[in-house]
């Protein structure tokens, strides 16, 4: 099932009640201000849903997309031989990269503080799936 029909099915019937039970607190208590607060709410939180949902489904054609890429990248890569293959504007070949260095191999490093020698912090954003969600 894909995310965009899970995510048509249940969380707009949740956000739909969960608006519907929604306590406003208006001071002024107008009951034209309290509609135009709902309307302004629902409107903001159906925008984050709807952008939500966007993300996540882009997300699970990525993965696919990925999936997809290994495959086609291991079929190339078992009719190219063993040195790779240039074919019109195609060019298919290994390449080696080092591997990554492994800090805690290094004996005389084990009592030098790393985190002194970090860059800046770098800001990420994840979106999943709530845990409260069942699929």
């Amino acid at each position: 099932m894909s995310v965009s029909t899970i995510l048509n099915l249940k969380p707009v019937k949740a956000f739909e009640k969960y608006l519907g039970d929604m306590p406003f607190n208006i001071s002024c208590g107008a009951k034209d201000m309290k509609n135009v607060e709902t309307n302004k709410l629902k409107n903001i939180e159906t925008k984050w849903i709807e952008t939500a949902s966007n993300l996540m489904e882009i997300k699970d054609k990525l993965k696919y997309l990925k999936e997809k890429e290994k495959l086609a990248a291991a079929k190339l890569k078992s009719i190219s031989g063993k040195n790779g293959r240039e074919l019109n504007w195609f060019i298919f070949k290994p390449m080696v990269r080092k591997g990554p260095v492994q800090y805690n191999k290094i004996p005389f490093l084990k009592t030098v503080d790393l985190d002194e020698f970090r860059g800046s912090d770098v800001e990420i954003w994840k979106l999943k799936f709530s845990e409260q969600f069942d699929i």
